[in-house]
């Protein structure tokens, strides 16, 4: 709002009683009251938003737990257990048919990788 601050400030120091554009400097003052008044809105919006953000935040973290409890529950409870379809339905993986994840390449896989037939690596110059 500089701009227009500046603006009516030297429309009041020098010709203050006359109009321009159609507008007289009291109405050209409610329009900029008007728009500040929609900026101290946007930026109060902006603030709760912020606020709201960081408490969804917290609620998020706080559910993440309270999941977690459930979950827990339900690999602990006699009747279900970590191998149970109700366990695979809430999206996990039973113990029972995971792998151990590690894997190793034989010999021949790396070689063939490498590109060499030999177990030594060759390297080309090309121009």
């Amino acid at each position: 709002m500089g701009r227009a601050t500046k603006v009516a400030t030297a429309w009041e120091l020098s010709a203050k009683d006359t109009s321009f554009g159609g507008l007289t400097l009291d109405e050209y003052k409610a329009q900029i009251a008007k728009c500040e008044a929609k900026r101290e809105t946007l930026a109060q919006l902006e603030t709760l938003r912020s606020s709201g953000v960081k408490e969804r935040m917290l609620e998020d973290e706080s559910m993440n737990e309270v999941t977690f409890r459930v979950v827990d529950g339900v690999k602990c409870a006699p009747a279900h257990g970590r191998n149970s379809p109700l366990y695979r339905a809430m999206g996990y993986v039973p113990y029972d048919e995971r792998g151990s994840g590690l894997t190793r390449k034989s010999v021949e896989e790396a070689r063939e990788e490498d590109g060499s037939s030999n177990g030594e690596s060759q390297l080309s110059v090309s121009e």
